[in-house]
C-alpha cells in the first residue's frame, strides 16, 4: 500500500494566524508570491483547506453540491 506523502504548507502571520490584515500588507505580497510558488513545485496530488480559508476563496458563499453524511474509508 502507498502512504501519502503529507506537507503543510502554511502562510502565516508571526502571531500565528492565518487571516487577517496582515495578508493585505505590501510586505505580505512578495511572501505570498513565493509561497504560491512552491506549493506549485509541490505537484500535489490533492489540497486541504480549513473552513476558513475555503470561505475565504469562495466569497462566503454556501456550496452548491450534494452532501451525504455516509464515511469514505
Amino acid at each position: 500500500m502507498n502512504r501519502p506523502y503529507t506537507i503543510c504548507h502554511i502562510l502565516s502571520a508571526l502571531d500565528g494566524k492565518i487571516t487577517g490584515e496582515f495578508m493585505r500588507m505590501e510586505s505580505t505580497r512578495s511572501v505570498s508570491g513565493e509561497y504560491g510558488r512552491i506549493r506549485t513545485e509541490y505537484h500535489a496530488d490533492a489540497w486541504l483547506y480549513g473552513t476558513v480559508t475555503t470561505k475565504e476563496f469562495t466569497g462566503w458563499r454556501k456550496p452548491a453540491g450534494i452532501y451525504s453524511k455516509e464515511v469514505i474509508r
